[in-house]
């Protein structure tokens, strides 16, 4: 009688607390809990998963959020403003180069002259990296 193996499988190890997906690692099932750190689960899923764009939630994979932005163009009248809202505290944000810790949790940004801002976030986990270009034009 020959014994009938298990076939790898592809799994994701994750923070049970945060679904953050640490790595995508295919192998014997039976292996995975080596491969966990304290307050890490697994899950079995179809292939190599895409951490910055899916976490785990319930037990499966899920779309990361996307974070939004209020508009790229405003207009040069120091009034108008462009705004991203609910970004994880603390949050650090790139400003044309320039890195800001953001502590409340919104950007808003205003022009008095033409201008125009790279922004970027490179990890507001649970939400996906964010890249935008703001443009304030003549009003």
């Amino acid at each position: 009688m020959t014994e009938q193996s298990t076939p790898p499988v592809w799994f994701a190890i994750y923070d049970q607390a945060t679904g953050r997906i640490r790595q995508t690692t295919y192998g014997m099932a039976a292996e995975a809990p080596l491969y966990l750190r304290q307050g890490e689960a697994w899950l079995v899923v179809d292939g190599p998963v895409n951490d910055r764009r899916q976490l785990v939630r319930e037990g499966r994979l899920a779309a990361r959020p996307v974070l939004t932005i209020s508009k790229t163009r405003i207009k040069a009248d120091g009034v108008d403003a462009a705004v991203i809202e609910g970004l994880p505290v603390p949050c650090t944000v790139t400003i044309d180069g320039e890195d800001t810790v953001v502590t409340d949790g919104v950007v808003e940004l205003t022009a008095a002259a033409p201008h125009s801002w790279s922004v970027s976030i490179r990890d507001p986990f649970p939400y996906q990296r964010f890249e935008a270009v703001i443009t304030a034009a003549e009003a």
